[in-house]
């Protein structure tokens, strides 16, 4: 868990470099444009959000189902909660449940 919040927390420090250019609120559809960030050597860029498909042209949005930088500040000019947009395999009970049968019940409490 401690990796996804960092990816959260650099996800909403980079949307702070970010400005929305365009929004369309019927369609949740936004123009984000990148501003110089000083940790990556490449040009800026324009990119859309859709909200409500959850997609990105960057493409980090859907291939990890975790809000890239630009998801992050489209939520922000449009006061949506940003977390509703972090897939739920994310959550603890999922993570947890992953674990479910893989260690057996120890019987001695000789073993604790």
């Amino acid at each position: 868990m401690q990796v996804l919040n960092k990816v959260i927390e650099d996800a909403q420090r980079k949307a702070n470099t970010h400005i929305v250019l365009n929004f369309d609120q019927c369609n949740t559809l936004f123009l984000v444009q990148e501003t110089i960030n000083p940790r990556e050597v490449r040009l800026t860029e324009n990119f859309m959000v859709k909200l409500d498909k959850r997609w990105c042209d960057y493409g980090k949005f859907q291939k990890l189902h975790m809000p890239c930088s630009n998801v992050g500040v489209a939520c922000k000019h449009a006061h949506y909660e940003y977390r509703n947009y972090i897939h739920l395999m994310y959550t603890f009970q999922s993570v947890s449940n992953i674990y479910i049968g893989l260690f057996g019940e120890l019987g001695n409490k000789a073993y604790w």
